[in-house]
């Protein structure tokens, strides 16, 4: 223990206690503290964005087809820009740094479950057990957090380009206004608020279950390569 937390110096038994809780300390703060810190003001960002897209739905679904015109229609599309501008800044911030954090979890995650199913269950004491389940708990939890708050943004814009393109529909119905000029075409030019980790991990809801199975495949490979 001296040798590992003192970098081969010898010292008394006080303060290589002292050196090592501050050490063990340190590398906690790093990890999982500061990243769990990390992912929870991103996941902040991308549930307030999904909210805002989700008061656009409710506002149009609340609009009646003769109240819907070119005006309303407008003053929508403004505030779905004013959310996507919003949503980039959270893109060019968090970009490389969800990306990393997404690595790092998913290093651990395949680290202990390689360890548990690859080693005996007599050769782990119940500390190390513990330990290892809570942290596989808060990388596989980080993970999904990841996935699916900031997943929800892409879900939240496919609805809202299907309540806009409903609710031209109604008026038009409604109105027999068929020829009447609307922003029907700018439906197509919308962003799909897909968030991504360096355009390498695409934080869809969709790809909970490709984790798993790529967190079981990487798993066995490892423990076959051993």
């Amino acid at each position: 223990m001296s040798m590992l937390y003192t970098f081969g110096l010898e010292l008394d038994y006080h303060l290589t206690l002292i050196l090592s809780c501050t050490k063990s300390l340190a590398i906690n703060i790093l990890y999982p503290t500061w990243i769990n810190l990390v992912v929870q003001i991103y996941c902040l960002f991308c549930h307030g964005a999904s909210k805002l897209i989700n008061d656009l739905i409710v506002e149009i679904k609340d609009c009646s087809p003769q109240e819907f015109t070119i005006s309303k229609q407008k003053d929508i599309l403004r505030k779905e820009s004013t959310v996507h501008r919003a949503v980039l800044e959270v893109q060019s911030i968090f970009s490389l740094t969800s990306f990393l954090i997404c690595v790092a979890h998913f290093c651990v995650c395949i680290t202990i479950l390689t360890a548990f199913i690859g080693v005996t269950n007599s050769e782990h004491s119940f500390f190390v057990e513990s330990a290892c389940i809570l942290y596989f708990v808060n990388s596989f939890g980080g993970l999904l957090a990841c996935l699916w708050v900031a997943g929800a943004c892409p879900n939240k814009a496919k609805n809202f380009k299907e309540a806009f393109g409903r609710k031209i529909r109604e008026r038009k119905l409604h109105e027999r206004r068929f020829k009447e000029v609307c922003f029907a075409e700018s439906l197509n030019e919308l962003s799909d608020y897909t968030l991504t980790g360096c355009e390498i991990i695409y934080f869809q809801r969709s790809s909970i279950l490709a984790l798993s199975g790529t967190l079981l495949t990487y798993t066995f490979l490892l423990i076959s390569w051993r």
